[in-house]
């Protein structure tokens, strides 16, 4: 790693009369200085400076409780959550096809799941199924046992 860059009073002095009238975002551009842009808040910090936040920014600032840990922990829990709703109501009504894309949302909410919280999500070894995966397999079971009974009854 090398050592943070040093900038003169000038140069700071300069990047913040140019943030103060086109925005940080831009002078960063425009000067090629600092490396980041919370660099330059702290030095506008520092020096009780007011300087225009790019309306980009501004906006993405805003949003950035939703992109939290626990705030994307709940979202997906959600999607798990109407994804079982999902089947249990549709017991026997759902075409293999979409089958194939339900177990794919679930894999995908299940693996953003288990990533967020820091887990693998690459299985590896031996696997102990929980009660959760043996009552999966059950509702997958009878859901295919349904899907082949009315198979039968409209061929028949």
């Amino acid at each position: 790693m090398g050592r943070p860059q040093q900038y003169s009073d000038k140069e700071i002095d300069e990047f913040l009369a140019i943030a103060q009238e086109i925005g940080i975002g831009k002078a960063i551009k425009e000067l090629g200085y600092p490396k980041s842009f919370d660099t330059a808040q702290a030095w506008a910090k520092n020096r009780g400076v007011n300087v225009n936040v790019d309306p980009v920014m501004a906006r993405a600032k805003q949003f950035d409780l939703l992109y939290k840990e626990e705030d994307m922990l709940h979202v997906l829990q959600e999607g798990i959550q109407d994804w079982f709703e999902y089947m249990s109501s549709n017991k026997g009504e759902i075409a293999p096809d979409d089958k194939k894309k339900m177990a794919e949302a679930l894999s995908k909410y299940m693996n953003s799941w288990l990533l967020l919280k820091g887990k693998a999500n690459e299985i590896k070894g031996t696997v102990e199924k929980t009660e959760i995966d043996l009552t999966i397999e059950e509702f997958m079971r009878n859901a295919e046992r349904i899907d082949k009974a009315k198979s039968e009854e409209n061929a028949g």
